[in-house]
């Protein structure tokens, strides 16, 4: 049980180094950047892509659908070492996810006038109605959860509104 939770801390952890990583190297801080999509509308939908990428991703992960590794694993000759293959890839999967998620969140267009900050009210209003952390009661799949959350409040693009 200890070694699991142990387990736990770490994958955490070494998801939010990589992210800050991304994120640093990305320019992130920069919240002037420009789209590098051909347009707003593109920008927004290479974002959803990602979003939907990275919700397989962890429903994958975490829910082992649409198999489980041990389903994966049933005929591999070594059964155990096939599952935490497995999972190890899964979450893998999901880490280099949510590194597209956000690159792709912070590619949006800033939003100028005041219907495009509507709109942008509108976004983020959704995201938290979306994305409800107190449906999760495994610390790391809430984690997993807020990620989703933060980069859809990105890709709002909220924060830049008044």
């Amino acid at each position: 049980m200890k070694q699991e939770r142990t387990r736990r801390v770490l994958r955490v952890f070494l998801i939010a180094v990589v992210l800050s990583v991304a994120l640093v190297s990305h320019g992130a801080l920069d919240k002037s950047g420009s789209v590098h999509a051909k347009d707003c509308y593109e920008a927004m939908e290479d974002y959803f892509n990602a979003n939907s990428t990275y919700e397989i991703a962890r429903v994958s992960y975490f829910y082992g659908d649409p198999t489980t590794c041990e389903q994966d694993c049933v005929l591999a000759s070594n059964f155990s070492q096939c599952v935490n293959d497995c999972r190890i890839t899964r979450h893998t999967i999901l880490g280099n996810a949510e590194i597209g998620l956000f690159s792709l969140a912070l590619d949006t267009c800033t939003p100028i006038t005041i219907d495009q900050c509507d709109q942008a009210r509108a976004m983020a209003d959704d995201c938290n109605a979306q994305y409800d952390l107190s449906q999760y009661s495994d610390p790391e799949e809430r984690f997993a959860v807020s990620m989703q959350l933060l980069a859809c409040r990105e890709a709002s693009k909220i924060d830049t509104c008044q």
